[in-house]
């Protein structure tokens, strides 16, 4: 447990809020690479750009339709498909393809990689955790609304006053006037104001806290997986170990590794470790926010086969995105492994109490441990039994 403990207590205690693009991630990230290159072939960091405040950029998104409704008042047309691009891309940028976004400015961030060789690699196994910590002081609460479909709220809100702006752009071209349309046109202008007003709140204010769950737990799970993979590797397998920096930037971390490695979907597995420190042991069978992508079968198969060892439960994750999300947009094979309190949230989630005293580090090795056994698993389906010939 001394390393478990070493490792938890330089990410959340020494290092504390280790936001994107700031020098604590950067920190954070040369500490992994320098631990990951102890136990395995080959360990280094990445660099990368990710864009500043997202939230406020969201927020924009939000102001924009304001925009839009009063446009209606006086050329409904124009307002109505230029309204219908705003939504387009608002929906692309919230499932995770960085439209207007890769425009804005962006700066420095860094991610951890280290990498384990085996002869006859049947498969590729990633194992990752998110670096950075969110400065987001709503987080909470908006986990909680978002489970209960606050962002569909949002989408109805949208096309709400989309489909006002169609109404009038039709009456026009038939030289009609819908009466009822202007009111229903400032209720929806109303809600944005609400709206934006919030989400600008949301991205000026900056909650700082230490993240000793979320998700300095991953990260020293993952460190530990390393050192006992060290000395038990899985065979015939690539092994991957990244530590994603500026997840809460729009998830660039994870972007990052996927832009740089196009051909990942082929034979390659996603496990990702996030807030494990405290809570009951869950493994995702779905994940999304607005769309509900199912895990891959195979590794529900093997986490349900050691299920039972470190009694961990499927659950949803509908309430934000994890490290896991991308590679699950892409079509590439992932689950995530995390704790959940009653709640449904991780323990701790967005408060100050997120601190190195609240971790269990049993609950850090078992949900470590279990990662580890999905990924063996894994593996085993896909070694070619000598002799064997699939054709006969």
């Amino acid at each position: 447990m001394d390393t478990l403990e070493k490792d938890l207590h330089f990410l959340a205690e020494e290092l504390g809020a280790r936001l994107p693009q700031t020098d604590a991630e950067k920190r954070a990230a040369e500490y992994v690479t320098n631990r990951l290159s102890s136990s395995l072939d080959e360990a280094h960091g990445i660099d990368f750009d990710a864009i500043g405040n997202y939230r406020l950029f969201f927020a924009a998104y939000f102001a924009e339709f304001i925009v839009v409704g009063l446009m209606a008042l006086w050329w409904p047309t124009p307002a109505f498909f230029y309204g219908l691009v705003i939504f387009l891309v608002y929906i692309a940028e919230f499932m995770g393809y960085p439209i207007l976004s890769s425009f804005l400015p962006h700066y420095a961030s860094s991610s951890a990689m280290g990498q384990s060789k085996t002869h006859d690699a049947a498969c590729t196994i990633v194992f990752t955790a998110f670096l950075d910590t969110s400065d987001n002081p709503f987080s909470r609460i908006e986990a909680r609304f978002a489970k209960y479909y606050l962002h569909y709220g949002i989408i109805l809100c949208m096309l709400f006053v989309l489909v006002t702006c169609g109404i009038d752009a039709l009456g026009a071209f038939r030289g009609q006037v819908n009466p009822y349309t202007e009111g229903m046109r400032w209720i929806g202008i109303g809600l944005f104001t609400l709206i934006a007003a919030a989400g600008f709140l949301r991205a000026l204010f900056i909650n700082q806290n230490r993240g000793a769950n979320s998700n300095a737990s991953g990260v020293t799970a993952l460190l530990h997986l390393a050192d006992l993979l060290q000395e038990n590797p899985i065979k015939n397998s690539v092994v991957l170990f990244y530590a994603a920096g500026s997840h809460h930037a729009n998830m660039e971390g994870m972007r990052t590794l996927l832009t740089e490695n196009p051909h990942m979907a082929e034979n390659t597995y996603v496990i990702n470790i996030e807030s494990i420190g405290a809570g009951q042991l869950c493994y995702t069978k779905t994940e999304g926010m607005l769309q509900q992508m199912p895990c891959d079968p195979e590794l529900l198969a093997a986490a349900k086969m050691h299920s039972k060892k470190f009694h961990a439960l499927p659950t949803t994750l509908n309430n934000r995105c994890s490290n896991a999300y991308l590679p699950l947009i892409h079509n590439i094979p992932a689950l995530s492994i995390l704790r959940l309190g009653k709640d449904g949230l991780p323990a701790h989630f967005g408060k100050s109490s997120d601190i190195c005293k609240n971790i269990d580090l049993e609950a850090v090795r078992d949900a470590a441990l279990f990662a580890e056994c999905i990924g063996r698993e894994v593996v085993k389906r896909h070694i070619k039994i000598p002799g064997f010939d699939e054709n006969d």
